[in-house]
């Protein structure tokens, strides 16, 4: 009798057990600016402001390329007007120019085929070129002056509109503003952050586990996230295990400085956190089966 209870006891005691770990949440913040920089002519959210896909948060002063666009808008409207005219004019010249061609290869022609010395390679030759300049020549006069755009002053709109677009600061998803560095009248130089924005529906929780714990963790396996503060539990999976230890994770608080090197370890969470980036919580990574 005091056999099975010894060997029911070791049993129970190798039987395998969940693990419970140390972490916090976590986000990866947004570094927002403008590639151009300039003055700030005003600041359209607050710190904590909830934000959307595409709301403006700084605008820059952009009187000066809108002034710039104006009058290259000016410009294509006078090349409108003088098209006609420019176009006729430089078909003209180009037709003139042909024509020079066709008459002087013509003209090359009619002397060799008359030349007393004059070899079949030579005439084939002349024949070769009076055909080429021919068929420019009939190209050309097939051209009318509606084939004449110059795009100087497009290309430099295009470019504007684009400068003009860096001048106003946007949100790229739903996020949180979480810090705001400038405010109206601030001269920023081009790419330097104006806001960092966080997004909560993208949190994810960190947590450092030894090198037996990360060669047991396979990506998409599911874990269990427990929160203190509200006191609840979540669904989720492992989204990556690093490969690279790190030798003072910021987990491993109370263990000797020679401690074990630890992994870092992401979970996804399947639906939202409540818990505040920065909010220590537990991961519950399930007991492995037992093998029959």
């Amino acid at each position: 009798m005091a056999a099975i209870v010894i060997v029911a006891s070791l049993a129970i005691s190798r039987a395998p057990q969940e693990l419970i770990l140390p972490a916090t949440v976590e986000t990866d913040p947004i570094h927002v600016g403008s590639r151009i920089g300039g003055r700030v002519r005003s600041v359209h959210v607050e710190e904590g402001s909830a934000v959307q896909p595409g709301q403006l948060l700084v605008q820059f002063d952009d009187a000066e390329m809108l002034a710039a666009k104006a009058a290259a808008q000016s410009a294509i409207g006078l090349q409108n007007e003088l098209l006609p005219t420019m176009g006729l004019f430089l078909q003209t010249a180009r037709r003139q120019t042909i024509e020079a061609e066709y008459v002087k290869a013509l003209a090359q022609f009619e002397a060799v085929e008359k030349a007393p010395d004059g070899t079949p390679a030579a005439l084939a030759s002349a024949r070769e070129k009076l055909d080429q300049a021919a068929r420019v020549r009939e190209r050309a006069l097939k051209q009318s002056a509606s084939t004449f755009a110059a795009a100087g002053p497009a290309t430099q709109i295009h470019v504007l509109d684009l400068q003009i677009g860096e001048l106003a600061v946007r949100a790229p998803d739903q996020a949180v503003v979480e810090t705001l560095a400038v405010r109206p009248g601030d001269l920023v130089p081009p790419g330097r952050p104006v806001a960092v924005l966080i997004e909560p529906a993208r949190a994810y929780v960190l947590a450092y586990v030894t090198a037996d714990t990360a060669v047991q963790l396979r990506v998409g396996s599911p874990v269990k996230i427990r929160t203190v503060r509200p006191a609840a539990e979540y669904d989720a999976i492992v989204r990556h295990v690093a490969l690279a230890p790190e030798y003072s994770p910021r987990m491993g608080v109370g263990e000797p400085e020679d401690a074990e090197s630890r992994f870092a370890v992401k979970f996804r969470p399947v639906a939202g956190l409540s818990a505040r980036p920065g909010s220590r919580v537990q991961v519950i990574i399930p007991a492995a089966p037992t093998p029959k």
